[in-house]
């Protein structure tokens, strides 16, 4: 990353014999990813494929579960009673789409969809997220967003068949939660700083995917420099900066007036 390459982190979690221990340090990691603007990080739930060594571990203990089965290979919409009953009589051939209880897999149930939508959202909330992120921490910020995750999960397995295919759609759901999670954060937190920030991001967002060339924005905090150090800067201002977006071509850029 330090050279200028494009670096994508991958994780698995979910092994039967995996600990908190082990799951904490791996988060630990991925918050230090964060903070350090590696933002491409994938968080997997251990997927059991057939014949593997890891597999035969807890081949006696896999169960059908709809609601445990990766997204990436599994959506509601693309598979209706004939494609699952295919897979469910065929266990040995189609064990990824079978899961085991283990209590992190449990625990953590969604810990994925909170990292899928943390770096699907890092490149437009990049000094929120890592505010967030280093204040509270990954297990206390999955603690207290269960349930919008899970509504999250549900969302996305109840787009229609022709929506599921378009990234664009799962996407769209994935950045309303980050807005959503973020502005939960802003109200529970002392620093009126940050909701200045999630206020300027979630404004160049909504602007980034609109048909305007041209907008001017206030806000009570520096957010010019904020941008330029991609952190927050907690420096009130006395008076409020005036901030535009410009679109020339497809490339946005940012004014201090």
């Amino acid at each position: 990353y330090k050279y200028g390459f494009e670096v994508t982190v991958s994780f698995i979690y979910g092994f039967e014999e995996e600990s908190e221990e082990d799951f904490v340090k791996t988060l630990q990691l991925i918050e230090s990813l964060y903070c350090h603007n590696i933002s491409k990080v994938q968080l997997h739930k251990f997927m059991p494929l057939p014949s593997t060594e890891e597999t035969l571990k807890v081949s006696d203990k896999l169960h059908k579960d709809l609601s445990d089965i990766d997204i990436s290979i599994y959506q509601s919409s693309r598979f209706n009673d004939k494609v699952q009953n295919i897979i469910f009589k065929n266990k040995e051939i189609h064990s990824c789409f079978f899961s085991f209880d283990s209590f992190i897999r449990t625990k953590y149930k969604r810990m994925d969809i909170l990292i899928t939508c943390l770096s699907l959202s890092f490149k437009q909330f990049a000094i929120s997220c890592k505010y967030i992120i280093s204040k509270y921490g990954l297990i206390k910020i999955y603690e207290m967003t269960k349930d919008i995750l899970e509504k999250c999960y549900q969302d996305i397995q109840s787009l229609s068949l022709t929506q599921a295919y378009k990234n664009t759609a799962t996407n769209e759901l994935l950045i309303k939660l980050y807005i959503k999670m973020a502005h939960n954060f802003s109200k529970m937190d002392e620093d009126d700083n940050i909701k200045e920030i999630i206020r300027y991001e979630t404004d160049l967002y909504d602007f980034t995917f609109s048909n305007k060339t041209s907008e001017i924005r206030e806000y009570n905090v520096d957010i010019y420099n904020s941008v330029k150090v991609r952190q927050m800067i907690t420096e009130k201002l006395d008076v409020p900066q005036k901030i535009q977006f410009i679109r020339r071509k497809s490339k946005i850029s940012i004014l201090k007036i």
